[in-house]
């Protein structure tokens, strides 16, 4: 059997799916709905379905409770994924014409359709799908109508004979029940109540709700337990530098995978807080420098810095974009005229879709696939340096890097100090040993060779927050220094509140990250995030006017009237002054907790 994909890929429906599911043994007589309120008529028809299930060698989609399928027979039948939602299950389709299909059953060769795979492209990522099961279904209907005549659910009274293609695998035989709100009554006011009265008599009848969550679940059965395991993090002890290490960057790295298709589907916010993520992740790969060690480090920070400037890109448009629907609101933008406020509204929008565009580009590249990919290796395998020595090696050599690099980014052309610290201690080893033997038989009393510190996770941490402290303290001198200097040019000075941010933002993700390792840190994060938000409102203004100043400049070379940029830019101009008013108040209370964390961290060392 064989199937052309269509000329043009069509975008997948998506749908939330609401059911219900239970077990049913052969001999239960399926039960009528006639008496259901708000029922007004049923219809009954069989189907016969077969579909193909497919995933990775490491089944990645079922682990993360998605499905992906080919399905042929029923009037939905296509290529259908399912995936977790709010309320139910999110389900996306296209038709058997999308993609294709060379061969037959588990020996066939499957090209899934491209957008149907979007959802989940963080976790399929560039590994090969396989048919994994087939579940062939002869499904008795039922289709429950409201009074007024539409269809509100459906019962499906399943007989299924199930392949598991694992090793181990075997056919298995059973029957289930679903009960599934169909349309706007998935998300109906009385949609509970429906499924609730439908259900209770699914039970009444001889049901009773299944064990199962899928299918897919029962078809493989045990033989799951054959297919590889994906890179999970590691599993350290309980308070050692490395458990805090795989914890905190786990944590951002699931982000990052959760916003991924939420981009994708350009869900508000969304570009927002994969960046966030992004640069979290970043940061604190940064923090934990002394704790893991080796080139990988330097060359994930170069990525995922890569990857937050695409992102940052289209969130500079959409801030611009929110930003104007606000002040076009405002009655002091009445000078502006409908056609210059409409060609502003245009202009950005343009410039989000552009920017957006290019954000799909970069998570469907190989490079990005391959950094998720990167990123899991790491965290299955973290470099934690071995002892104090590797830990300080590696750390003297990151803190040359910072000295070259603007907002504490880190050159990718760092090296690996692991290897040759191993070389040096184990050089160290040799030598004393050789002493050792050779004062042995001298008969003079052996030489001590001291063993290598442990290494102190409070320490390094420490370490970092004082240096990133440091940073702030000198950025924010320089906010002092400017505001006094009249030949400052105003952009100059606008640069350095938004180096105070990216200080500010560093200082905040080594707080967050300390707290792992129970560093009193959560006055000093809250205070960070407080001026974070203070001097993110100011950055918002600058980034308008930018973007103001550019189309003016565009239009007085067209010979067009730039009066309304002027007053555009002038609102945004005290729009950022205002948010300034809070900025000294802010700074201080980020010095204050800053000196109370001092206070009590060596509080404790007294204890």
């Amino acid at each position: 059997m064989a199937s052309k994909s269509g000329s043009k890929s069509k975008t997948p429906t998506a749908a939330l799916e609401v059911e219900s599911k239970f077990s049913a043994t052969p001999e239960v007589v399926a039960p009528s709905f006639d008496f259901v309120p708000q029922v007004g008529s049923t219809t009954t028809e069989v189907r016969n379905l077969s579909a193909i299930y497919l995933d990775t060698a490491d089944l990645r989609l079922t682990r993360s409770k998605h499905t992906l399928r080919r399905r042929t027979g029923g009037p939905d039948e296509g290529w259908h994924l399912k995936a977790p939602g709010t309320g139910g299950r999110l389900e996306y389709g296209v038709g058997l014409e999308e993609g294709s299909v060379n061969g037959e059953g588990r020996d066939a060769d499957y090209i899934v359709p491209t957008e149907l795979l979007a959802p989940v492209r963080a976790i399929v990522r560039n590994h090969p799908l396989q048919p994994i099961a087939q579940v062939d279904n002869e499904r008795h209907v039922t289709t429950v109508f409201a009074l007024d005549g539409t269809p509100m659910a459906e019962f499906a009274d399943d007989h299924v004979t199930a392949t598991s293609f694992l090793d181990g695998g075997e056919t298995t035989t059973w029957r289930e029940w679903e009960i599934e709100l169909l349309g706007d009554w998935a998300n109906h006011p009385d949609g509970k109540a429906v499924m609730a009265a439908m259900s209770k008599v699914a039970e009444v009848a001889g049901a009773v709700p299944s064990e199962s969550p899928s299918k897919l679940a029962t078809a493989l059965g045990d033989s799951i337990d054959s297919a590889p395991l994906p890179p999970v993090p590691a599993k350290l002890p309980k308070g050692t530098p490395g458990r805090t290490v795989v914890d905190a960057l786990a944590a951002n790295v699931a982000k990052m995978v959760e916003y991924d298709p939420k981009v994708r589907r350009d869900e508000f916010d969304s570009v927002h807080q994969m960046r966030v993520a992004t640069r979290e992740l970043r940061s604190h790969m940064q923090t934990f420098h002394g704790i893991v060690v080796g080139d990988k480090v330097a060359e994930l920070e170069g990525n995922l810095k890569q990857l937050a400037g695409v992102l940052g890109v289209a969130r500079d448009a959409e801030v611009v974009a929110m930003r104007w629907e606000e002040l076009l609101a405002n009655r002091e933008s009445a000078a502006l005229g409908e056609e210059l406020r409409a060609n502003l509204v245009e202009d950005v929008q343009k410039d989000y879709e552009r920017a957006h565009h290019r954000v799909i580009l970069a998570l469907n590249s190989g490079e990005y696939l391959q950094l998720l990919d990167d990123l899991d290796e790491f965290l299955a395998n973290p470099p934690i340096a071995a002892n104090a020595d590797e830990a300080e090696a590696g750390e003297k050599k990151s803190k040359k890097k910072d000295d070259s690099l603007v907002d504490g980014a880190e050159n990718a052309d760092s090296e690996d100090t692991s290897a040759a610290g191993s070389e040096v201690a184990a050089e160290a080893d040799t030598a004393a040993a050789d002493a050792a033997a050779s004062t042995t038989s001298d008969k003079a009393a052996p030489e001590k060779v001291a063993a290598p510190k442990e290494l102190d996770t409070t320490a390094v941490l420490l370490d970092h927050l004082r240096s990133a402290f440091s940073k702030f303290r000198r950025r924010h001198n320089l906010v002092l220094d400017g505001r006094e200097d009249a030949d400052l040019p105003e952009a100059d000075l606008d640069e350095r509140y938004h180096d105070v941010r990216k200080a500010a933002k560093k200082l905040r993700y080594s707080a967050e990250a300390a707290q792992n390792a129970d560093l009193p840190t959560e006055k000093l994060y809250a205070a960070c995030k407080n001026l974070q938000s203070v001097l993110g409102d100011f950055q918002d203004t600058c980034t308008a006017r930018d973007f103001v100043l550019a189309r003016a400049k565009r239009a007085s070379r067209a010979g067009r009237d730039t009066f309304g940029y002027g007053v555009l830019y002038q609102m945004e101009y005290y729009d950022g002054l205002k948010a300034l008013t809070e900025y000294d108040d802010a700074v201080a209370k980020v010095f204050k907790a800053f000196r109370k964390m001092e206070k009590k961290i060596k509080k404790g060392k007294k204890a």
